[in-house]
């Protein structure tokens, strides 16, 4: 098998992603096998070759960035209610196919999970949903997050509870889901939507915040 060319070696020299050989993924050896299936779920949109390649050095897709609070409409009081605020790479995502692992950062209890892609969908209205696992944990648990044009939702079902990550554009925010969804006794939160949690599909039943 030939040996894999580091992800940065090739960015600014022309990249060559049929010959450009990325990460660990025996079912995604190249960059252009990724660029592929990346452009399918765009509908035929092309992908630049050197967004793609930058963003597979990332290990995670966000990063903690305090400034992101005063530059999203929230009030004062949500600007200090638990929320941690990050920057988002929405192309991170998008390079991510089944078999790969993206790093979850939660910077409140200063922890990284590792999530494992299980599964990429396409739903056929522009969002696109990635599901899996938090791997070494031996309880069950679920992970998804839900990328449309602007907006991307996700949930993860951590050892320490719940959590909620919503972004508008690349600013957003993770935060433990209790802090923001107030249960009715229902099964549904204060804003009539199913709270995220195990079992919950960020794509049909979407997440509101007050």
């Amino acid at each position: 098998m030939p040996t894999a060319t580091p992800v940065g070696g090739r960015r600014g020299t022309g990249v060559e992603p049929d010959k450009l050989f990325v990460g660990d993924n025996p079912e995604y050896p190249t960059l252009a096998t990724r660029m592929t299936e990346m452009t399918a779920r765009r509908d035929g949109e092309p992908v630049d070759p050197e967004q793609a390649l930058a963003a597979m050095q990332q290990a995670a897709a966000w990063t903690a960035d305090p400034s992101v609070a005063s530059q999203l409409k929230l009030s004062a009081s949500e600007m200090t209610d638990g929320r941690s605020f990050v920057r988002f790479n929405p192309m991170k995502l998008e390079t991510l196919m089944p078999g790969d692992t993206l790093a979850i950062p939660v910077q409140h209890t200063n922890a990284t999970y590792k999530m494992q892609i299980e599964n990429v969908t396409a739903h056929g209205d522009g969002s696109i949903t990635w599901s899996g696992r938090l791997k070494d944990f031996s309880s069950e648990n679920q992970a998804s997050i839900t990328q449309s044009k602007g907006v991307t939702i996700g949930g993860f079902s951590t050892p320490d509870g719940p959590h909620v990550l919503e972004v508008r554009g690349d600013k957003g925010w993770i935060v433990p889901s209790g802090t923001l969804f107030k249960p009715t006794g229902d099964d549904h939160d204060r804003t009539g939507v199913h709270p995220m949690g195990p079992g919950h599909d960020p794509h049909t039943d979407p997440i509101v915040l007050r």
